[in-house]
């Protein structure tokens, strides 16, 4: 990836409408494949849903304008379940050292810590996680 790109993609990647179309590529290749292990066709997912084809065609083309509750629907005809999971983003620490992690999070470079108190902000840094919620 150039770099004009990478740039791009960094300005854009937490953008509602980018991730709305990233999680709708996700679902309607989900969908395709459980289409196809089930050996359901576009007709008879559209008659299992009780819409027309063209329809099928339009939720397949992920417009952005998709309803939850036809993707639910969806889900369910062509034999399968959808759920929906809502997850912390972790603190972007891209590039940001233990040190730096440590000294955000008001610990300084010598400060003596117990063993399992230097655990415990280890892991946390390894995961990511905001160092101002570790805050002395």
């Amino acid at each position: 990836m150039n770099e004009h790109t990478r740039q791009a993609y960094q300005r854009l990647k937490d953008e509602p409408g980018y991730v709305t179309q990233q999680l709708l590529l996700k679902f309607c290749e989900d969908l395709l494949y459980l289409m196809e292990k089930n050996k359901v066709s576009r007709d008879e997912l559209a008659r299992r849903m009780g819409v027309n084809r063209s329809q099928v065609t339009r939720l397949l083309n992920t417009d952005g304008n998709t309803k939850l509750e036809t993707l639910v629907r969806a889900t369910i005809a062509a034999g399968g379940g959808l759920s929906v999971v809502v997850r912390r983003i972790p603190y972007n620490r891209e590039g940001l050292t233990w040190t730096q992690w440590t000294r955000a999070a008001g610990y300084e470079t010598y400060s003596p810590l117990s063993n399992t108190k230097m655990a415990e902000l280890l892991q946390a840094w390894q995961r990511g996680e905001d160092p101002t919620e570790y805050r002395q």
